[in-house]
C-alpha cells in the first residue's frame, strides 16, 4: 500500500514486456484519488509507463489502482491511502466506568486534549450503559474537553448489530461529540469466540451497519479494532468510507493509517493524571486528526 499526502500526486510505474507502443488502460476503483496523467519511455528494451495519480480524498480513503492492457484482464497495481495531515497530533485517552470517578479538572491540567468515553456495551438494554457515561460527557463540557465515544460491541449478527446502533443513539441523543462514534470491535472476554465467531463478511456487516446508522444521524462514525482483527478478523477494505481507530499499543508511531491511535495500555505505561484505573494506568491515544475543526462531510 502506498501513502500520499491530501493535494499532492504519486507516480508509479508500469512496464510492458517488449516494445508494444500499445498504452494500458488505468482505472481508479475509488473516489480517494484521480488520474493526473501518464509519460512514456522505452527503457531496456520495453515500454515503461508512469502513471501519475492525485489524492482528493479525504484521510483514510483508499482507492485500488488497476492497469489492463487490450484483451487482457485489469492487473491490480496497487493499493493507494490518502495520508493523514496535522500539525500537531492531539493527546487524549480513553476511559469508561472501569477509570472510576475521573477527576477531569486533574486529567485537563496535565494536557488532555481530548477523550474518548464510552457509552456502553452490547444491545439497547439500560443495564448495559456505562454508569459513568453521563457524568464523564458533562464534566468533559464543563472544561471544554473535545469528546467522542464508543459501544463495545458483543454483536454476532446483523440484528444484534441493529440494536447496538439504537443503543448509541439513544445515549447520544441531545449530545454533540466533537470526536468520531466508535463500534468497539474485540473479544477481550471471549463472549464470541465461546458462541461461535462470526465470519469476516459478516463481522465487516456488523461494523457497516453500526457506522452507516450513526453517519446518517448526523455523527462522525469509525471503528476500533487491534493488529488482530484487522489482519484476521475483518475485511477493512470495505470499511474505507469510516474512521479509523487502532489499538496498537508499545510502538514509537502506529504501522497502519488511522485517525486515532491507540498508543499505550496501562501494561504498557499508559497512564494519565486524574484518570487511572484502580490498579493504576490508562489508556493513551493520538489523533492526527482535529476533528473539532471536521464537518459530517468529511467522513
Amino acid at each position: 500500500m502506498i501513502s500520499v499526502e491530501q493535494g499532492k500526486e504519486y507516480t508509479f510505474r508500469f512496464e510492458v514486456d517488449g516494445v508494444r507502443n500499445v498504452e494500458p488502460d488505468i482505472s481508479i476503483r475509488g473516489n480517494a484519488f484521480e488520474y493526473a496523467g501518464v509519460c512514456h519511455a522505452v527503457e531496456n528494451n520495453h515500454d515503461a509507463y508512469y502513471y501519475t495519480i492525485k489524492a482528493v480524498g479525504n484521510a483514510g480513503d483508499t482507492a485500488d489502482i488497476y492497469t489492463q492492457l487490450p484483451g487482457q484482464s485489469a492487473v491490480k497495481s496497487c493499493t493507494a491511502v490518502v495520508k493523514i495531515t496535522t500539525t500537531t497530533p492531539m493527546k487524549g485517552i480513553d476511559v469508561s466506568e472501569h477509570n472510576g470517578y475521573v477527576d477531569w479538572d486533574t486529567a485537563k491540567a496535565a494536557g488532555l486534549q481530548f477523550a474518548m468515553i464510552r457509552c456502553g456495551y452490547g444491545g439497547d438494554i439500560e443495564s448495559q450503559d456505562d454508569a459513568q457515561f453521563e457524568r464523564n460527557v458533562s464534566e468533559c463540557e464543563r472544561l471544554g474537553i473535545p469528546w467522542g465515544t464508543y459501544l463495545y460491541s458483543y454483536a454476532l449478527t446483523t440484528d444484534n448489530a441493529k440494536s447496538e446502533l439504537a443503543h448509541v443513539l439513544r445515549l447520544l441523543e441531545g449530545k454533540h461529540p466533537q470526536f468520531p462514534v466508535f463500534i468497539d470491535m474485540e473479544d477481550a472476554d471471549d463472549y464470541k469466540a465461546k458462541r461461535g465467531m462470526p465470519d469476516s463478511e459478516t463481522l465487516t456487516e456488523i461494523m457497516k451497519i453500526f457506522c452507516s446508522g450513526v453517519k446518517d444521524a448526523g455523527y462522525l462514525a469509525g471503528y476500533y479494532v487491534n493488529l488482530d482483527w484487522y489482519k484476521n478478523y475483518i475485511n477493512p477494505e470495505e470499511l474505507s468510507d469510516y474512521l479509523f481507530w487502532y489499538a496498537r499499543p508499545g510502538l514509537d508511531e502506529p504501522d497502519k493509517t488511522c485517525s486515532i491511535w491507540q498508543s499505550e495500555f496501562p501494561g504498557t505505561g499508559g497512564s494519565w493524571d486524574g484518570a487511572n484505573i484502580s490498579s493504576g494506568g490508562c489508556d493513551m491515544d493520538v489523533s492526527y486528526v482535529d476533528f473539532t475543526t471536521w464537518k459530517q462531510d468529511n467522513t
